[in-house]
């Protein structure tokens, strides 16, 4: 598979993705966990071939999980989630790294 393969096939779980969570999220349990559900989902339905889904917490609402893709410039699906709403993206890590950085950096 080329990258181009690989991207449009990140974009379809992406897509997938949000369906999961628009059905499972029940609206009183924080979107993260529904978004890491759906991550699974999608990793497997797809065989996508990512390690497991991991994460990290700006505070408590906001944070971002993704699949493990074993490297931080190779795209993969992202879900940043805040206290009510989740956001799926198809990228590298690296760029939410910065997020990342920014957000502990308000924090203070």
């Amino acid at each position: 598979m080329n990258d181009d393969d690989d991207i449009k096939l990140l974009r379809r779980a992406r897509r997938a993705a949000r369906k999961y969570f628009n059905a499972h999220w029940d609206g009183r349990a924080h979107p993260s966990h529904t978004a890491a559900e759906a991550l699974e989902h999608v990793n497997e339905k797809f065989d996508l071939g990512m390690c497991w889904v991991e994460g990290w917490a700006h505070d408590m609402y906001s944070g971002v999980d993704y699949l493990n893709a074993g490297d931080v410039y190779i795209p993969t699906l992202c879900a940043v989630s805040g206290r009510h709403s989740v956001r799926f993206h198809v990228a590298p890590l690296e760029r939410f790294a910065t997020w990342r950085e920014e957000k502990s950096e308000e924090n203070f």
